[in-house]
């Protein structure tokens, strides 16, 4: 009888665990964006960015672009479960194509894709 019941309570209680775990990994983002050291100072490398372009300091912009691209690399991984592949590649794919625009010292279209990189990283925890 008591073997039942525990039986029964072990049916219920795995389930019930195992979808409340699921539910706080999908929802850590924020918690892993505002924590891990890469995702604090992705917000700070995207201003520093911006004002590089808007000086044409290209050089150093693609420097600040690498430091950008190090930090997204360690923070992608981790943040894989709780966003879109989506999210995950435009991100990607917006730092691909801002390097192209320094690298042909475009301030337009440079300050652009900035802005994109901004949008994307605000929109990754929606």
């Amino acid at each position: 009888m008591k073997k039942d019941i525990a039986l029964k309570a072990l049916l219920y209680i795995i389930p019930a665990v195992t979808i409340i775990a699921f539910l706080v990994v999908l929802s850590s983002f924020g918690f892993i964006k505002g924590n891990l050291s890469a995702g604090k100072q992705i917000p700070a490398t995207i201003d520093k960015l911006e004002e590089l372009v808007m000086n044409e300091a290209w050089e150093e912009a693609l420097q600040e672009k690498k430091k950008l691209q190090q930090n997204w690399d360690k923070l992608a991984p981790p943040i894989q479960i709780s966003t879109t592949e989506e999210n995950i590649k435009d991100f990607s794919r917006t730092l691909n194509a801002l390097e192209g625009y320094l690298r042909g010292k475009e301030k337009g279209l440079s300050l652009a894709e900035v802005q994109i990189i901004r949008f994307s990283w605000q929109q990754l925890e929606n």
